[in-house]
């Protein structure tokens, strides 16, 4: 119904992965597997595609976010939470330099 794919990194944990099945939503699972993700990790940082309908949520739950586009020229938005002062700019880099998740085949 809902998973989170955690990646541990220099600066915390990259969250990969954060999925609720369409049969759940609006059921509160998104919520209740953030907060086991905040018990396992204080220091996150994670990107979403610029256009993507959930950065609001993730705005609301982030300590702060960074526009940035990839070296592809994908619009992304940087978000981190806890993560030390010093280590944002590793972070947003992190984030800015990795590959897509996903290839489309043709």
């Amino acid at each position: 119904r809902g998973a989170i794919l955690l990646e541990k990194l220099d600066f915390g944990y990259y969250l990969s992965k954060f999925a609720v099945g369409p049969q759940a939503r609006g059921e509160g699972i998104g919520m209740e597997l953030w907060d086991v993700m905040l018990e396992t990790t204080s220091q996150i940082a994670w990107r979403s595609r610029a256009s993507n309908g959930i950065n609001r949520w993730y705005a609301t739950r982030a300590d702060g976010q960074q526009k940035i586009r990839d070296a592809s020229g994908g619009d992304w938005v940087v978000f981190w939470k806890g993560i030390a002062l010093e280590a944002i700019p590793l972070a947003i880099q992190y984030c800015q330099n990795r590959p897509d998740d996903f290839e489309t085949v043709h």
